[in-house]
């Protein structure tokens, strides 16, 4: 299947997208590197991740949403 990763901050701006052809499951992980998709580092905050996965052999579509926050060492 095929997964694609849409961030948006918290006025609801579509800041970066990530996809790829990755096996998609029940569990996994993501690594973002807190830039936008002009490889600007995006400002402290709170970011909305979307994941919306595709099964295609099944054509089944799910989509996951969840918070995340944006934060620097003092």
């Amino acid at each position: 299947g095929t997964r694609r990763v849409r961030i948006f901050d918290r006025r609801g701006r579509d800041v970066r997208t990530l996809s790829g052809e990755e096996p998609t499951g029940e569990s996994g992980m993501l690594l973002w590197d807190g830039r936008d998709d002009d490889g600007i580092v995006v400002p402290m905050g709170i970011y909305i991740i979307l994941v919306e996965a595709h099964e295609g052999l099944t054509g089944t579509e799910h989509a996951v949403k969840g918070v995340v926050v944006v934060a620097a060492r003092l």
